[in-house]
């Protein structure tokens, strides 16, 4: 998607995987969370983000984003949270 859809060179995405591919935790959760959502695949990425201790969740599905103070974490977009991280630069 970053090469197809936002034109990132292929060196850029293959620095971008490599980062997240060393930084990143499976967690299966063993309950999935008593919200309900249009879309069960849903449940189980939010209940694996509970589930590794998650500070937040980035996305850009609607049906997650859309759950809002229902979720017990922060939802936010990748904008958001990227306008985040630039406004708090002690955050890591």
């Amino acid at each position: 998607t970053l090469s197809e859809k936002f034109g990132f060179p292929k060196r850029i995405v293959s620095e971008i995987q490599q980062l997240l591919r060393e930084r990143t935790l499976v967690a299966e959760p063993s309950r999935l969370p008593d919200i309900l959502l249009r879309d069960p695949d849903d449940l189980r990425i939010l209940a694996s983000a509970i589930a590794g201790g998650a500070d937040v969740l980035v996305t850009g599905d609607r049906d997650l984003l859309d759950l809002g103070k229902r979720a017990p974490l922060p939802i936010v977009t990748p904008r958001g949270f990227w306008e985040h991280l630039r406004s708090n630069p002690e955050v890591k």
